[in-house]
């Protein structure tokens, strides 16, 4: 039903973009003369080190309730190698806890910034044309099972991240070019939408092995047609200022504190998503309003414990959750 198909959406869909994004800021930051090694510098601040941190402690919970570091796979039969084993592999590849896997497949993203500079410097038709042929790849590899082979992951999200940067060196061809069209690319991404639903399809397709097919991951063509009418609709609102006209709050917009806020959201609605699984408030329902509520509450919940962490830890939170 349409229902379902909304809720299935609402429960993970639009989380799929921070790849854009994150090409996007990548470009951003490079135009603006920063270094190799201060990109990574600064990466390994605000997303290694929380995440290492935020991982160390999830694993040693974990621990301590199961007396066992899980992972999919089998390393050896004897129980001590194989926690040595688990520990290593789910912070190699982020199975710690769901979403964590976004992070290592990052690093990889920014430390291939080389390969990625060289390309954007080619011309923009050579440029686009490997963009849409990684689409094309992406589509046809699907998703790595579950998220556990980074390097499936990275050439999964590649061409999003590559869209990204070439967005932010173009932002003024493609703004121009956008204007106007908000209609198509909504209306071409509900016909994507219902094509897909009609298939069967409302997630990735996950795959073991990225040469075996499984069919056409019609997710991939859904994010490439929202992503334009996602970018006119935080266009109109991304100026926009909210609170009193006193004491500051003049100055506070929303969607810049959120891009600023971005990672630390990330890593800790993970840890608000598992205290909420825990007591039994995140069972599967098909019903949008109930997952558009739920979706406001982790966030809600998200922002205030990252400011009382920001509160607690001064400068050192961003060592802490990335912010």
């Amino acid at each position: 039903s349409l229902n379902q198909t909304l809720a299935a959406l609402g429960r993970g869909y639009f989380s799929r973009w921070p790849t854009f994004i994150s090409g996007f800021f990548f470009f951003e930051l490079f135009s603006r003369k920063s270094q190799y090694t201060e990109l990574l510098k600064n990466k390994s601040k605000r997303l290694l080190a929380p995440y290492l941190t935020l991982s160390l402690i999830f694993l040693a919970i974990n621990y301590a309730l199961k007396g066992v570091v899980k992972f999919p796979f089998t390393f050896s039969a004897n129980p001590d190698l194989q926690n040595l084993y688990a520990l290593g592999m789910n912070l190699l590849t982020g199975r710690t806890v769901a979403g964590f896997y976004f992070i290592p497949m990052m690093m990889l993203l920014f430390a291939a910034t080389p390969l990625f500079l060289h390309l954007l410097n080619k011309k923009p038709r050579f440029l686009f044309m490997a963009i849409a042929l990684l689409m094309i790849l992406s589509s046809l590899i699907g998703r790595a099972y579950r998220d556990i082979n980074i390097l499936h992951d990275f050439m999964y999200f590649l061409p999003f991240f590559l869209l990204g940067a070439s967005y932010s060196k173009y932002r003024t061809g493609f703004d121009n070019w956008l204007q106007g069209k908000f209609a198509i690319f909504f209306i071409g991404w509900l016909i994507i939408l219902i094509g897909s639903t009609l298939s069967g399809q409302l997630g990735n397709i996950h795959k073991i092995y990225p040469w075996k097919g499984a069919g056409f991951d019609f997710l991939v063509l859904q994010k490439l047609v929202m992503i334009p009418w996602l970018i006119l609709i935080f266009q109109k609102i991304g100026q926009k200022n909210i609170g009193p006209k006193k004491n500051g709050w003049e100055k506070f917009k929303p969607l810049h504190y959120l891009a600023q806020a971005s990672f630390a959201i990330y890593f800790l609605h993970i840890g608000i998503i598992q205290i909420l699984k825990f007591a039994g408030l995140l069972e599967n329902i098909d019903n949008i309003w109930i997952v558009l509520i739920r979706f406001t509450v982790i966030i809600f919940s998200t922002i205030c414990l990252m400011e009382f962490i920001r509160w607690i830890a001064k400068d050192k939170s961003k060592m802490l959750i990335g912010y």
